[in-house]
C-alpha cells in the first residue's frame, strides 16, 4: 500500500490537523477519521461528537485496536495493557500540565463499536517484541514533562508528518491498514462506516479503499488537534 497522502498538515501559525476523509461507493459511505493519541481534550472531544452523530444515523463505528473483550479474557493481552496502563498514568499526568490528554482518556470503545484491528493470536505475533523498546525509550521522557513536551513539538513540526520507521511501517501500519480495509470493506457490505484510527493510518487504508475496492473520496477536512505556538509558551 503507498502512502499518497499526507499524514498531518501544519499551518503557518503552527497549528497541527489530522485529515478526516469521507469516501463512497455507489450508496455507501466510509468516513475515516485520522486520529493523534496525544492532543488537546477539545480534539478528542469533537471527535467524539461527530462518531456519536454518524451512530445514531446509522452507520457503523469501528475502531482501532482489539476488542476490550478480548482483552479481559486473554492474559498476554492483559499484561501488555496493565503495562502501557502503568507507563500511560505517569505519562497523563506530563501531559496534563500542558493542557493534553490521551486518547483513551476521552473516547472509550463503546459495546456497539466494533474492533477493526488484528484478533489478538495476529497481534501478539506482530507488535509484543516492539514494545519493549518503544516503552523503554520512553521512560526518560515520562518523568520530565518540558523534555517530554519538546519533543512532541519537533515531532509535529515536520510538515511531512510523523516519520516512520522500516520497522514501524512493515508491522505497526502496513500490515494492520491491511486488516481495517478487510474490515472495512466488509462492513460497508451492509452499512455506512465511521472509523477512527492513528493519522499514519490513514494513507494507506485510503489508497486500498480507492484502488482495490471501488472507493472514492467525496470530503477531505482536517481537524486541528494541538497548537505549536501555545504550547511552546507552557514550557517553563
Amino acid at each position: 500500500m503507498t502512502q499518497q497522502q499526507n499524514v498531518l498538515r501544519v499551518d503557518e501559525n503552527g497549528r497541527v490537523s489530522v485529515p478526516v476523509v469521507t469516501l463512497a461507493r455507489r450508496r455507501r459511505q466510509v468516513v475515516l477519521f485520522g486520529m493523534s493519541h496525544i492532543a488537546t481534550p477539545d480534539f478528542f472531544s469533537a471527535v467524539l461528537s461527530r462518531l456519536e452523530t454518524y451512530e445514531k444515523n446509522g452507520h457503523r463505528v469501528l475502531h482501532e485496536y482489539m476488542d476490550p473483550a478480548v482483552i479481559a479474557r486473554d492474559s498476554r493481552a492483559q499484561q501488555l495493557h496493565k503495562r502501557l496502563e502503568f507507563k500511560d498514568k505517569k505519562l497523563r499526568k506530563s501531559l496534563r500540565r500542558f493542557g493534553l490528554a490521551y486518547q483513551s482518556d476521552i473516547i472509550k470503545p463503546r459495546d456497539t463499536w466494533l474492533p477493526a484491528d488484528m484478533d489478538s493470536k495476529r497481534f501478539f505475533k506482530s507488535v509484543p517484541w516492539i514494545m519493549p523498546t518503544r516503552v523503554k525509550s520512553c521512560d526518560h521522557l515520562i518523568g520530565h514533562p518540558n523534555i517530554l513536551v519538546k519533543s512532541i513539538i519537533r515531532l509535529y513540526s515536520n510538515q511531512d508528518g510523523v516519520p516512520l520507521s522500516s520497522l514501524d511501517v512493515s508491522v505497526i501500519r502496513d500490515e494492520r491498514d491491511g486488516v481495517a480495509v478487510t474490515n472495512i470493506v466488509a462492513t460497508a457490505q451492509h452499512a455506512n462506516v465511521a472509523t477512527f484510527w492513528g493519522a499514519a493510518h490513514i494513507p494507506g487504508i485510503t489508497t486500498a479503499l480507492i484502488q482495490e475496492h471501488g472507493f472514492s473520496v467525496v470530503e477531505e477536512e482536517w481537524f486541528e488537534f494541538l497548537d505549536l505556538v501555545k504550547l511552546t509558551r507552557k514550557i517553563r
